[in-house]
């Protein structure tokens, strides 16, 4: 259909000429390698950014011209060294490598990104409570300070409840012949058992037990603590979290996280962790299904034109999620129309 989708970044990445590395026993140095086998890295401009809680705190040219196949280690420089030092000692804190073309190629413009990698040099901490934003600001702490004596999620438009469904994949199994797949036992077979235990019909299976906490403070924030048991008959559940919705006026979002596309656990280290804004996703495949998760998230905004919803992460200290207009039942019904 002639528009990029999300696996098209991530091919991009995998195949990215330069990649950067972490230095063997090193905390304070990199390692550039080429993966061209034909030029050098001389038509790059390489770039290092320290992000500090998602911020860019200093950044600096890299003037690096490797080899074919070669590779090259590098010390912190003395100023990246000091920016490390001077950040706050709980933050979130990553090492952004970027690659750009000098000049103009025959398939893309001067600036054009090409390569980028990232490096973790602090991860993520618990924590007790979120700062506080301003008073156009209603938080929602996933285990702030709001004008409005009303509970935080009193603009919800379905409440805080669990949820195990995601909209299948085509790895699941025949979404639009139910029964063929396992019948002649070929394609996956966990689409059948979803079936068969209700979990597609947007059912709690019996034996599942959920524990919801939640504490609404004295300035209108409020803290949720889950607790979700599985038994082991019922491993492999499609996914275990909760789900909740907002007015249509909640057309954008920010999150600092890994982005800006769609990522998943199993194929994200394409996507950098930084601070990021777009609107809800769209269905970006030609057969409906899943889609649209970010992962390791700290925080994320929901943003309507004169308030906002934050959702701080406390512990563990980061999630998964997924913004979009529909639900996941809306998906499956859609692929069986």
């Amino acid at each position: 259909d002639l528009t990029p989708h999300p696996a098209t970044r991530e091919l991009a990445w995998v195949h990215r000429p330069v990649a950067v590395t972490f230095a063997p026993g090193s905390a304070a140095a990199f390692v550039v390698h080429n993966r061209r086998s034909h030029c050098s890295l001389s038509d790059l401009r390489g770039v290092a950014v320290l992000l500090v809680a998602g911020e860019p705190m200093h950044e600096e040219t890299l003037e690096i011209s490797l080899a074919p196949l070669q590779h090259e280690t590098h010390e912190f420089s003395t100023a990246l060294q000091a920016a490390i030092a001077a950040a706050p000692a709980t933050a979130t804190m990553t090492m952004q490598f970027r690659w750009t073309h000098r000049a103009d190629t025959a398939y893309a413009p001067a600036g054009h990104l090409v390569a980028w990698d990232e490096l973790l040099l602090r991860a993520s901490e618990t924590k007790d409570l979120p700062p506080p934003l301003g008073a156009d600001t209603k938080v929602i702490a996933d285990t702030n300070v709001s004008a409005d004596p009303q509970p935080a999620d009193a603009i919800f438009t379905s409440m805080v409840r669990l949820a195990l469904m995601r909209a299948p994949i085509d790895n699941d199994g025949y979404k639009l012949m139910p029964g063929f797949g396992e019948a002649n036992r070929i394609g996956g077979r966990a689409l059948a058992r979803w079936q068969r235990q209700g979990i597609l019909a947007d059912t709690i299976p019996a034996g599942i037990q959920h524990v919801q906490q939640r504490q609404v403070h004295d300035d209108g924030s409020v803290t949720y603590q889950h607790r979700v048991v599985v038994p082991d008959s019922l491993a492999h559940l499609p996914r275990i979290g909760v789900r909740f919705a907002l007015p249509s006026e909640f057309a954008h979002v920010r999150w600092f996280g890994r982005g800006p596309h769609e990522n998943y656990p199993d194929r994200n280290s394409g996507a950098m962790r930084d601070v990021w804004a777009r609107e809800p996703d769209e269905l970006p495949y030609l057969v409906p299904q899943e889609f649209g998760l970010r992962t390791d998230c700290e925080w994320i905004e929901l943003v309507a034109p004169h308030s906002r919803v934050r959702i701080d992460a406390l512990s563990p200290a980061t999630l998964h999620f997924s913004a979009v207009h529909h639900t996941r039942c809306d998906w499956l019904h859609q692929t069986r129309a």
